[in-house]
């Protein structure tokens, strides 16, 4: 007679699946403590990365508008770069011609006379207008007219308010002097040092464990045309 071999199998107490099931838990916590130490580790170097890439955004555009400073040619020329004057300041304000077409211009003993605009960076102030630009911690560029009297000069094309970077804690501007000779230095020659730090604030209001501060400074040197004595 053959022995039924399936009734000679003992099943699993319940002693014995609480054990497997607390072993189990143990190795799941490990795990699932391993995969947030990983995912965690992954939001920090992204913020840190985000913040860089948006610092040195924000240095190039700067560094860009400011070569851009044009010396006002008028009876008493002053320097292209209006703030900050001697110490730092939070923002940074210079003239720069608006356009060089001489079917727009008038001369004078000969000389062209363009049309000049005053660009003014900084921190866009708190809006309670809804508008998208004109929101905390925005860094902006405004743009008018240096003499709205002028009627040959019309208001320019980019007027107003527009964006240069988000994400920007702090904005600081501070002359320097680049001159080796300072005998021989101008102040229309003098360099600006720019400081900005950016913090990712997207990450932070996405995951609390993220948002990275950044900070960078660069200084810049105006390419200021215009007459300079």
């Amino acid at each position: 007679m053959k022995s039924n071999r399936n009734s000679d199998r003992r099943a699993f107490t319940l002693f014995e699946m609480l054990i497997a099931m607390a072993v189990m838990g143990l190795v799941m916590s490990f795990a699932a403590l391993e995969f947030k130490a990983v995912v965690f580790t992954y939001l920090d170097a992204d913020s840190h990365l985000s913040a860089e890439q948006q610092a040195r955004v924000a240095i190039a555009k700067v560094n860009d508008l400011s070569r851009q400073a044009s010396v006002v040619n008028d009876a008493n020329p002053n320097p292209a770069v209006i703030e900050p004057a001697s110490t730092a300041g939070p923002r940074l304000q210079f003239t720069k011609v608006d356009s060089l077409d001489p079917t727009t211009m008038p001369f004078l003993n000969g000389a062209p006379v363009p049309c000049y605009d005053v660009v003014t960076i900084l921190l866009s102030p708190v809006s309670t207008s809804g508008d998208p630009i004109a929101q905390p911690h925005n860094l902006v560029a405004e743009t008018a007219p240096f003499d709205s009297t002028r009627p040959e000069c019309p208001k320019p094309t980019d007027a107003g308010m527009r964006l240069i970077a988000r994400n920007v804690q702090d904005f600081t501007v501070q002359p320097v002097e680049t001159c080796q000779d300072t005998n021989k230095c101008s102040s229309y020659l003098e360099g600006y040092r720019i400081d900005i730090s950016t913090f990712d604030y997207d990450d932070h209001a996405a995951d609390q464990h993220a948002g990275a501060l950044y900070h960078l400074s660069s200084v810049i040197t105006p390419l200021t045309f215009g007459k300079s004595e």
